[in-house]
């Protein structure tokens, strides 16, 4: 990928959950939000030929766009119809692309992951809380368990509570970019159109 704009059209092809469970707030990523993420990491020499775990891949946007990248990747979810999609993706993203890439899945619970399980760097969108409290916090100290460098999205009007954990853990913390997902109503439990949620990207390091 030559840029940031070629990658988020290459992700847009990508399947995104067709029946969406609420017991895990499953949300797709969009795809230039994806695209920034990666790029942003790829920047920073956080992707290219370094060992990357996605906690709570989804159908896998964020993982594939990661290996596309040059990033050795593992991918974790809790859901198998999710990893299914995933597997999906990425088969049509080697035949677009006429290769195959660095990565793998697997149906695991991230709460439940090894503390000895590590990666040179961790990227996630974990559930924001709204239906299992506190999940958003669990999948950064299990991202922070696993790596010395994690990205992680999470609603920006918990920007206080992350960061205030991360000045508790002693570890660096940086806001780098917001975003505004436009969610549809993919739940019955929705009752408008289009839900605006405000989410910020941050990249938190250990050293």
């Amino acid at each position: 990928m030559k840029s940031k704009k070629e990658l988020a059209v290459f992700l847009s092809k990508l399947k995104t959950f067709e029946v969406p469970k609420m017991k895990y707030e499953q949300y797709s990523t969009p795809s230039e939000f994806a695209a920034d993420f990666l790029w942003t990491a790829y920047m920073n020499n956080d992707l290219y030929n370094r060992k990357v775990i996605d906690l709570g891949c989804g159908t896998g946007i964020l993982s594939i766009g990661a290996s596309v990248l040059g990033a050795k990747v593992d991918a974790v979810d809790i859901d198998a119809d999710a990893i299914e999609t995933a597997k999906d993706n990425r088969k049509f993203a080697e035949t677009l692309l006429n290769q195959k890439l660095n990565l793998r899945f697997f149906v695991r619970d991230v709460a439940k992951l090894d503390s000895s399980l590590k990666a040179e760097t961790a990227i996630q969108n974990p559930p924001f809380g709204t239906k299992n409290k506190h999940i958003d916090i669990i999948f950064l100290e299990k991202a922070l368990q696993i790596a010395p460098v994690v990205y992680s999205m999470h609603k920006l009007e918990t920007r206080g509570y992350i960061e205030k954990y991360c000045s508790n853990k002693g570890v660096r913390c940086s806001l780098i970019n917001t975003y505004r997902f436009n969610l549809k109503p993919t739940m019955k439990v929705h009752e408008k159109k289009n839900y605006d949620v405000a989410v910020g990207l941050w990249k938190i390091t250990t050293v």
